[in-house]
């Protein structure tokens, strides 16, 4: 039996149709349900009428604790209807002991913090009487997981410990998750939506959307915890704020405002023009489509504005902004120009950017003016711009700096040499063919088995160094032009006197890591595109017009490719499974590479001096077209 102190009446009181009423939200059956002992000759909850009652109709009442109440002779007075979230009617009857209201009984258990609304109100008489059969006996425990769905109206609902659903429904309402992996659903209507202290760890944070309306979601009132939430503002204006933990925030529709306070965030502002504050931690930033506001804050940040014209504040840390095709007219804020080891504090990270033809933009792709107050705009193929406010670059020479800033000097699009011509590597195809020379120097034009790319940002090669590219510059090893490759990737080397014949394969890496004059391991800063092909049997391929090896099918460059593209490897090649696997030797399913493979203590200065010379007298694309023989 519910206590009738414990409801709270609004709107006309507890008689008047259409009045609203609530259960207490922090209502608990083990510390505040009453305990009804009846008896009674017949199954019946007789009611009175005319102020006469049954006089075989007798009970007791007592606390959750046992502790006394009322006892003596019992009748119900007034039946209220009212209707519950799901659109059904509970009936709830007001329960004298003695002439003295103590409280109600209900068909059906109510939930706390719902609100109520009644649409009938009757004496209690032979017509309405209920059967004990027909009550119910609370039993909701707010320390459990429960599943909670509210009504039309304004809810206070109050999840209190374990891992609890709750569905606001309509109406303005108030949402506490309190303890537990919660997930919120807001609903309808301008909510407050209180998350809370999340599971057993960190990762067990709560999940909450706000639904449609103007919402406020945060963590719990007056504190802050250290879980990964998750939240959604849905379609409104909403207002959300981070907690300490790792927290993913989604705006959705309309004009949000998103805080991430601590932790390493995501804020995603979705549709609308957002404003979006990093606060601390290292947190990543997209503003999506409008006019937004983005604010880094401490930490190192990823800021994207998106599309349309956009206010990026970088503030503390080395943060990255990200610029792509079609993001209109930026404005980035406190871009830290500070050099170290040739780059930039701050980055632009513009892999997403192409130029006319399709092509990843680079620093030549960029043209430079100032807006006339010592501002710098910076003016992409596709006609986006970004103006850094207090960097000033020269307009006649911006490439060395837009380089240290982020915007690469390379065309990450290798031309490879094709029977129709050179073609970018990025271009190429299973199926299209490539002037190739085998193990025996046999050139032909092979066909692809495989193709594949791998795109790594600035970010990804901060992470992993050992991932950044070795840039080669023309001429370096003959006649050839700048190139970049992986650092595992073998180019073809060989004696002066003798053109073609005594070729070897050696380590791109290894050649940047002698510092040789001409080969350099590119430091952290700039993205970069990684391609490979696969053919038929292992060989060399003009890049540039060096000779450089295709794809040897090993471990190593299996585990490289990222799901997907494995998937597709053994697809294009499922008998080379043990190999890709390192279950049985490459050669013994793939054959032998082109050229045997020189070690790093094989590698010297004169030996390079030696490989350019000879790189000098004899061209390897020239070989492929057969002015020379490739033996």
């Amino acid at each position: 039996m519910y206590r009738y102190s414990d409801f709270t009446v609004e709107d006309g009181g507890p008689g008047v149709l259409g009045s609203r009423f609530m259960l207490d939200p922090a209502w608990s059956a083990v510390n505040d349900r009453l305990n009804i002992a009846l008896s009674d000759d017949d199954p019946v909850f007789d009611g009175s009428y005319a102020w006469q009652q049954d006089g075989n109709q007798m009970a007791t009442v007592t606390t959750a604790s046992g502790g006394f109440v009322a006892s003596g002779a019992v009748r119900l007075t007034a039946m209220r209807t009212v209707v519950n979230p799901a659109g059904g009617v509970i009936n709830l009857y007001e329960v004298h002991v003695n002439g003295t209201l103590i409280g109600h009984v209900s068909d059906v258990e109510l939930t706390p913090g719902v609100t109520y609304e009644i649409i009938n109100y009757v004496d209690v008489t032979d017509a309405v009487e209920p059967q004990y059969s027909g009550l119910v006996t609370p039993i909701y425990d707010p320390t459990l997981a429960n599943s909670i769905i509210g009504g039309g109206f304004a809810d206070s609902i109050l999840g209190n410990a374990g891992a609890d659903s709750i569905w606001a429904g309509a109406g303005n309402d108030t949402i506490d998750g309190g303890a537990g992996a919660d997930v919120i659903v807001g609903g309808a209507g301008n909510d407050t939506i209180y998350f809370g202290t999340g599971g057993a760890t960190q990762a067990e944070g709560d999940t909450v959307y706000g639904g449609t309306g103007d919402d406020l979601i945060d963590d719990v009132f007056a504190g802050h915890y250290l879980y990964d939430a998750v939240l959604y503002g849905d379609a409104g204006n909403d207002s959300i704020w981070g907690g300490y933990g790792n927290d993913s925030i989604y705006g959705g529709d309309d004009n949000d405002f998103l805080n991430g306070e601590l932790g390493d965030d995501l804020l995603d502002g979705g549709t609308g023009n957002d404003l979006l504050r990093a606060d601390g931690g290292n947190d990543s930033l997209l503003g999506g489509d409008g006019t937004d506001t983005l604010e880094g804050g401490d930490g190192a940040d990823t800021l994207e504005g998106g599309t349309g014209s956009d206010l990026i504040t970088i503030g503390a840390g080395d943060d990255l902004i990200v610029f792509s095709d079609g993001h209109g007219a930026d404005t980035v804020s406190d871009f830290d120009t500070t050099m170290s080891a040739g780059f930039t504090a701050d980055q632009l990270d513009v892999t997403g950017m192409t130029d006319t033809g399709g092509q990843p933009v680079n620093a030549w792709d960029v043209t430079v003016t100032n807006d006339g107050l010592g501002n710098s705009l910076l003016t992409f193929p596709g006609g986006e711009t970004l103006l850094l406010t207090g960097v000033v670059l020269d307009p006649a020479k911006p490439a060395p700096m837009l380089y240290a800033m982020g915007i690469p000097c390379f065309v990450t699009g290798t031309r490879i040499a094709t029977p129709e011509g050179p073609r970018r590597v990025e271009t190429l195809r299973a199926g299209d063919r490539v002037l190739a020379a085998d193990a025996q120097g046999r050139v032909a034009a092979r066909p692809i088995v495989f193709a594949a790319a791998r795109w790594l940002g600035p970010a990804q090669l901060a992470r992993r160094p050992e991932m950044a590219p070795v840039e080669i510059d023309e001429g370096a090893l003959g006649l050839h032009g700048r190139l970049c490759l992986s650092r595992q990737h073998s180019v073809l080397v060989g004696q002066p006197g003798r053109p073609g014949r005594t070729g070897r394969l050696a380590r791109a890496g290894h050649l940047a890591d002698l510092g040789l004059p001409g080969v350099r391991l590119r430091p952290a800063g700039v993205g970069v595109g990684y391609h490979h092909i696969l053919l038929d049997r292992h060989a060399l391929v003009s890049a540039e017009g060096l000779g450089a090896e295709t794809l040897w099918p090993g471990p190593m460059a299996f585990g490289a490719l990222s799901g997907a593209d494995r998937l597709a490897l053994l697809s294009a090649r499922p008998d080379l499974a043990p190999a890709l696997l390192g279950q049985v030797p490459v050669e013994s399913l793939y054959g032998p590479m082109v050229r045997p493979l020189l070690k790093r203590r094989e590698i010297s200065a004169q030996r390079f001096v030696n490989w350019r010379d000879w790189g000098q007298e004899w061209s390897f694309l020239a070989a492929l077209t057969g002015e020379f023989v490739l033996q």
